[in-house]
């Protein structure tokens, strides 16, 4: 019984000097994993993150009741000052967490340049890849882009709106792409572009590029590019290189061309034919027979080719039109989350090459659109609308059935477009006129209670001076004249 009790006083003894070794080898270990110097106190931090779980482990136990056993025996035997610090440091666990979770935040950029997440160039490099004249030091490096006025060392910036021309002396970027004649303060270096944004565009492709597809989960074993979990007709034809994930319906006679990209529970419904180098994104539905050109994406749950709204009334009742046309979308164009573009009843309803959809818009059965245009959010238009090029729709512009819109027209956001519009017009308001006539519409408009405030003080005005008459005996409705003799 002797011998039991010194054996176990002996490993309570020992135990301190077990963990603070765990300690030390986890804090070294830390210490030559940590990614950056400039972290500083993060590294204790973490250390105090392994001093818990090496407690947990090797102090308390692991289950409960060993675990409150082991701590009221080891505290009251020892009473150690460092035991208590460590209690102290497992009451903090959440405080902790939240402190190494701010370090990291803060870090963020200086993290993803050391992981080679990104790869830094140098700013020489930077300048003939995007077409810039560099004014400054070109031995620079940087790694990512940033808006100029939270930039920091590193990053790169531009200035394409006078509106933010003030943060040239504040920012902290190391260089901005502007016009050129631009300066910012000192310790800042220039890219001076002929187009400062289109140039930010080619930065941003150097540093950051575009998104990476990720692998299919689940990949066969015959072709690991394909998810075992996607429903492919045997009449399907893949393109070299072709991605298709999880939940992915592919139907009769479908044809994707190379390098096609369909994500989960996207639906390619029958003798779609798609180009090369297409992205559809989860939840999208291509109805039967539509075209998909080359380099088309695809975004979230947009619909393409649903039945156009097509009804005739006959007798009360409103009876469906069949809707026998397809959808046909050009080369490059791109369609925004949440888009619908319905078939035509007859021939199609065509997007043309380049053309860019935001969210949410609608496009009507049978409507053509040009190529290169461009239509922001909410946008509506209706059936059988004939586009020109290079069209610029504005955010909840609105377009009426069977109209025609020139090439390079530009509607701003929220109008009404009830009627034709010559090519090169600017239009805005409810209804759409031209821009200049809306404008200054808009401004009576706002004044428009005050006018009436002073059009009533005048008649009440008028109505004084009339009675003022009356009572003079002068009749309003007399000719001076006739008092007057004869010339």
């Amino acid at each position: 019984m002797r011998r039991l009790f010194l054996t176990s006083c002996s490993l309570i003894l020992l135990r301190p000097l077990m963990v603070t070794n765990e300690i030390g080898r986890s804090a070294k270990v830390w210490s030559s994993m940590s990614p950056a110097r400039e972290m500083g106190a993060g590294n204790a931090i973490m250390t105090n993150s392994m001093i818990k779980i090496k407690l947990n482990r090797h102090i308390f136990g692991r289950q409960p009741e060993q675990r409150l056993w082991r701590t009221g025996l080891f505290i009251s035997t020892l009473q150690d000052n460092r035991v208590q610090e460590w209690a102290h440091t497992l009451k903090q666990t959440r405080a902790t967490r939240k402190t190494i979770l701010d370090r990291i935040a803060s870090t963020q950029s200086k993290l993803v340049a050391r992981l080679g997440v990104v790869m830094a160039i140098r700013l020489d490099e930077l300048a003939n890849t995007i077409g810039a004249t560099l004014r400054g030091d070109g031995a620079t490096l940087v790694h990512s882009c940033a808006p100029i006025d939270r930039a920091q060392v590193g990053q790169v910036s531009f200035l394409a709106n006078r509106k933010y021309a003030a943060h040239l002396a504040t920012t902290n970027a190391s260089a901005v792409i502007v016009v050129s004649g631009e300066t910012a303060k000192a310790g800042v270096a220039t890219l001076e572009a002929v187009d400062p944004y289109f140039a930010f565009r080619q930065a941003m492709v150097a540093l950051h590029g575009f998104r990476k597809h990720p692998a299919p989960i689940l990949a066969s074993q015959k072709n690991n590019s394909i998810s075992e979990r996607a429903v492919i007709h045997a009449t399907v034809q893949l393109g070299r290189d072709c991605v298709v994930h999880a939940g992915a319906v592919l139907e009769r006679g479908v044809t994707l061309g190379a390098r096609c990209v369909i994500y989960p529970n996207a639906y390619v419904g029958e003798g779609v034919n798609m180009g090369d180098d297409c992205i559809v994104y989860p939840g999208v539905c291509i109805y039967d027979g539509c075209v998909i050109g080359n380099r088309v994406t695809l975004h979230a749950n947009t619909v393409i080719g649903s039945d156009g709204f097509g009804y005739a009334t006959h007798k009360g009742r409103h009876e469906k039109i069949p809707q026998s046309g397809i959808v046909v979308l050009e080369d490059d164009v791109e369609i925004g989350s949440c888009c619908v573009i319905e078939r035509a009843a007859m021939e199609e309803t065509r997007i043309g090459a380049g053309t860019k959809f935001a969210d949410l818009i609608s496009i009507g059965h049978g409507t053509r659109i040009g190529k290169h245009c461009l239509l922001v959010s909410l946008v509506g238009i209706s059936g059988s609308v004939d586009m020109g090029n290079y069209v610029v729709l504005g955010g909840q512009a609105g377009v009426t059935g069977h109209l025609s819109i020139g090439d390079g027209v530009q509607v701003a956001g929220k109008s009404a477009v009830v009627g034709d519009i010559a090519p090169g017009m600017r239009v805005a308001g409810v209804p759409a006129i031209e821009s200049d006539i809306s404008l200054r519409n808009h401004l009576v408009f706002r004044d428009l209670y005050g006018m009436s405030r002073k059009l009533k003080s005048l008649e009440r005005e008028v109505a004084k001076l009339q009675d003022a008459k009356k009572s003079a005996g002068i009749s309003s409705h007399e000719n001076p004249s006739s008092t007057n003799p004869p010339l």
